[in-house]
């Protein structure tokens, strides 16, 4: 008799997919996602490798263009990727490496910006950048309402002399 082999078990080379979770995060797209997810759900048998792929696309595409190949393929009751993948290169563009670059610099800005948010000064302000701070000089008439505040009981125009 020959030796014994020992098989891997039947479910080694797949993988388990958190479907409702996928679906969660097409569906943030919009809710032609989330019909073209359910969809896909409904028609595969295995729809989780799907979903993945699926998520994927924003890699070569743009949101909007997948949204839009995904209404297409609404319209004829077509649920596979695959069919998604084909309507986007047939109608639209893929994007390049600089409008990646680009898309991914704009939201880490707008996601600093939004930390960080930025008011904008009175322009009277700037004046000082072309007169400088010189003691005793008279504030601007259109200056900010802080410098009037400000001004109840100092006779300088409400800046302080930093020199004494």
């Amino acid at each position: 008799m020959g030796a014994r082999v020992k098989l891997p078990p039947l479910h080694a080379g797949r993988m388990r997919y958190d479907l409702d979770e996928l679906e969660a995060r097409v569906g943030r797209w919009g809710e032609t996602a989330a019909t073209f997810a359910a969809g896909v759900r409904r028609a595969r048998r295995y729809p989780g490798p799907a979903l993945a792929r699926l998520l994927q696309l924003p890699i070569d595409w743009s949101a909007d263009d997948i949204v839009a190949a995904m209404e297409h393929a609404i319209q004829y009751r077509c649920y596979e990727v695959s069919k998604l993948e084909r309507i986007l290169e047939a109608r639209f563009t893929p994007r390049r490496l600089e409008d990646q670059i680009a898309d991914a610099t704009r939201a880490r800005i707008q996601s600093v910006m939004e930390a960080h948010p930025v008011s904008q000064r009175p322009l009277a302000s700037y004046e000082t950048l072309a007169t400088g701070d010189r003691p005793g000089a008279e504030p601007m008439p259109e200056e900010d309402e802080r410098y009037e505040q400000q001004d109840d009981g100092q006779q300088d125009g409400g800046r302080r002399d930093e020199r004494s």
